[in-house]
């Protein structure tokens, strides 16, 4: 008989391991189904078989957002292929008829746009989607002079811009080195605020209905009567700036690449806080008052109201608003940097008003005498 102990067994062992390799592969699947749920991809348990394809015409601060590969994701798992092709909002009703049974949608960027475009389409389908307040984004030399000058303060760490002040230092032909605070004084460019072509781009409306609301003197609504007054007075801010973008993206990504002709530059809060290659001494301002664009899509097809509904109710969708610097409708949430400074916002005057005031000013500025004093 042999002496020699059995060897003993590791009692557990087998099941401790299959226990852990559980364990693992349960943590894995709630991180993918996870996953899968808040981002929208493809492959997502609410991902549908059937895809459409849509045509839109959209605003060129909203590309990026569409050329993202986690949206164009999300809109395969929701049921669409998205083709775009950007206009400034005041051209797209013309496009929508020249391409007439071929665009879906159209995506601009504010209430009095989308209504030019529901009228002269005769349609009366749209979904709010987002909004972005309008912003100045400068440079910290900039907004240092304006706050010398009292053009501009701080409030609540905000920098805020008193429109009233730059359209009158602009009516005044004042440059840089006029301003008390100009770090070197030995800017000698005129003071100009940069936009787009209020006759083509939403952002240069933006900038029109704003200036129209503060030199009226009424934050009511402006009339047609007071059109022929607020278009000698708004003349200056446009003519100064001599040739215009009719794109805002075109607008921001010069301000990006460093022209040192932008010291100030009118465009969305969204542009700015979604960029990741801002230039190192990037300043932005809010002006007072301030102004909101209301971005909706306006449908022409079954389509497009599918397509506009989700874009309205998906929570994937917003997310991806939010992380390119939108404010999604009925969404409390904001994007990183964004801020809710304690400036009056005023409410954008009608589109007719807005056209009829563009004309005017057009009439002005092809004289090619400047504005008259």
């Amino acid at each position: 008989m042999s002496t020699h102990p059995r060897p003993r067994r590791r009692a557990g062992r087998g099941p401790q391991v299959a226990a852990l390799v559980i364990g693992v592969l349960l943590i894995v699947a709630v991180v993918v189904y996870g996953l899968n749920n808040t981002t929208g991809v493809s492959g997502a348990s609410d991902c549908v078989d059937d895809v459409v394809p849509v045509h839109a015409i959209i605003g060129s601060e909203k590309r990026v957002y569409f050329e993202d590969s986690a949206v164009k994701d999300r809109l395969r798992c929701l049921g669409f292929t998205v083709d775009t092709e950007d206009a400034g909002s005041l051209e797209m009703a013309k496009r929508a008829k020249e391409q007439s049974g071929k665009v879906d949608v159209a995506f601009p960027g504010s209430d009095a746009a989308a209504d030019n475009i529901k009228s002269e389409l005769r349609t009366v389908d749209d979904f709010a989607v987002f909004s972005s307040p309008m912003v100045i984004v400068s440079d910290n030399a900039t907004v240092a002079a304006l706050r010398a000058d009292k053009s501009a303060e701080m409030v609540g760490g905000v920098a805020v811009v008193r429109l009233e002040k730059i359209i009158d230092l602009v009516a005044a032909n004042k440059t840089w080195a006029d301003l008390v605070g100009d770090a070197n004084g030995t800017d000698r460019t005129r003071l100009v605020l940069r936009s787009t072509n209020p006759a083509a781009s939403n952002s240069g409306l933006q900038l029109l209905a704003l200036a129209a609301v503060v030199v009226s003197g009424d934050a009511g609504q402006v009339t047609p009567a007071q059109v022929p007054d607020i278009a000698k007075k708004v003349c200056p801010l446009f003519w100064e700036q001599g040739g215009k973008q009719i794109k805002s993206d075109e607008l921001f990504r010069e301000w990006v690449g460093q022209n040192s002709r932008i010291r100030l530059a009118f465009v969305y809060e969204a542009q700015y806080l979604a960029e990741r290659n801002l230039p190192q001494d990037n300043a932005r301002l809010y002006p007072n008052p301030g102004i909101s664009s209301v971005h909706r899509v306006i449908a022409f097809t079954d389509a497009g109201k599918r397509f506009g509904g989700a874009l309205r109710s998906d929570k994937g969708l917003a997310d991806l608003m939010i992380k390119h610097g939108f404010r999604p409708m009925g969404n409390p949430a904001r994007p990183s940097g964004a801020v809710d400074t304690a400036v009056t916002q005023v409410t954008a005057p009608t589109f007719e008003v807005l056209h009829e005031l563009n004309n005017q000013i057009t009439t002005l500025l092809d004289k090619g005498n400047g504005c008259p004093k």
